[in-house]
């Protein structure tokens, strides 16, 4: 019977880049929830006279990489979310990494900040939502 190779993402860290020369990523702190929205990819209609029995022909065309919804307990003096806060506010694209733990590979993409968020219920903890907008090809290494 074969045993599975699933795993519980504990220990994933989100960093961003700081644009050196050698590049220095640091971790977000506290990050509770990583989602990478589906990649798409554009359907342009190729059809022609030609066209076998009247059906429409497709060919594949540009590609969206995942989008990243980020959810974090808010640390308001943590450097790293105020530099993310400072990132939407200024429209910089910066490179980013998602690192899985156990060495199970880590996804490198350059992205802004399209939308940041705070949650201050006083009945939980205090949270910060953003959404990086990925620019480019998300790689899985």
């Amino acid at each position: 019977m074969a045993t599975t190779s699933a795993f519980v993402p504990i220990g994933t860290l989100l960093q961003l880049g700081n644009a050196a020369s050698p590049e220095v990523f640091a971790t977000i702190a506290e990050v509770t929830g990583l989602k990478l929205t589906p990649s798409k990819q554009d359907k342009v209609d190729a059809t022609n006279m030609g066209s076998p029995n009247g059906f429409r022909e497709f060919i594949a065309g540009l590609r969206d990489a995942s989008d990243v919804d980020v959810t974090a307990n808010f640390i308001p003096a943590d450097t790293q979310q105020i530099a993310v806060n400072t990132s939407f506010t200024a429209g910089a694209k910066h490179n980013w990494k998602i690192v899985l733990p156990s060495s199970l590979g880590t996804f490198s993409f350059a992205g802004f900040v399209d939308a940041v968020g705070w949650n201050l219920d006083f009945s939980k903890q205090g949270e910060v939502t953003f959404k990086i907008f990925t620019t480019g090809q998300v790689t899985l290494a």
